[in-house]
């Protein structure tokens, strides 16, 4: 289709005829961005449900046969804390879902940085983690919310992946007519062939510390989404995920 759109002017085709080769490719282009933002929603939905409610049925299990009046009390909060995170990612769905969430502005990647430091910064001091802003003045054309959600997934993960007493830095730079962020940590690093995938990094002992995000694949289609593409990079020891933005 494209090429003979692009032979039109030589063998006459009406511009209508033209026209409507376009709308056409570009809505092909729109249906393959819708479903591939729906495969990777898809397999986000189950890895982020497929834990929790797996830990709720087993604790569950567990209070019905607990006898000690402390052991059902801490047996039933952490029930509710999983199913606590149910809603919360059915919740994130729903407004990734919704079209009303997709309205394009100005914004700033520097201040979207300097609020997750301010957010995370009391969780990564009980742990001795160094959190660090690198940034300068710099804007992309998106969601806001959406956008800080993707920035609040990446640095949850790099504060419970880092050791204790490490160092996680956010960086927001210009990139051509766009602009980049990365995140930087200390923690056992990334496979880029997993993501997608679950788990994208080892597991923490025990319950390890609750995600309030929506995972590596739910980031990357927010940023394609935007126009925009995510890599991983080793940061030896860590990993690098950075979130460019072409405009």
């Amino acid at each position: 289709v494209g090429d003979f759109s692009r032979r039109a002017p030589e063998v006459g085709v009406a511009p209508e005829l033209t026209e409507l080769t376009a709308k056409v490719n570009r809505t092909l282009d729109r249906l393959q961005e819708l479903l591939s933002w729906l495969r990777d929603s898809s397999d986000q939905l189950a890895h982020d449900f497929r834990t929790p409610l797996a830990r709720a049925a087993t604790r569950l299990a567990a209070l019905r046969e607990a006898q000690d009046l402390e052991d059902r009390r801490e047996l039933t909060e952490a029930a509710e804390r999983d199913l606590a995170q149910l809603t919360r990612a059915m919740t994130e769905t729903m407004a990734l879902r919704d079209g009303e969430a997709w309205a394009f502005e100005i914004v700033r990647l520097d201040e979207l940085a300097l609020a997750a430091v301010e957010l995370y910064e009391p969780l990564a001091e009980a742990r001795g983690i160094q959190l660090v802003a690198e940034v300068e003045p710099v804007s992309v054309l998106g969601v806001q919310s959406l956008l800080q959600r993707a920035v609040a997934n990446l640095v949850d993960n790099a504060v419970k992946f880092s050791p204790d007493g490490g160092k996680v830095v956010l960086k927001a730079t210009r990139e051509g007519t766009g602009g980049i962020l990365s995140v930087t940590d200390q923690g056992p690093g990334i496979d880029p062939g997993m993501v997608g995938k679950a788990p994208a990094r080892p597991k923490p002992q025990g319950d390890g510390p609750e995600s309030h995000g929506m995972g590596l694949p739910f980031v990357r289609a927010i940023v394609r989404r935007h126009g925009g593409r995510m890599t991983i990079a080793d940061a030896a020891p860590g990993a690098i995920v950075s979130l460019h933005f072409s405009r």
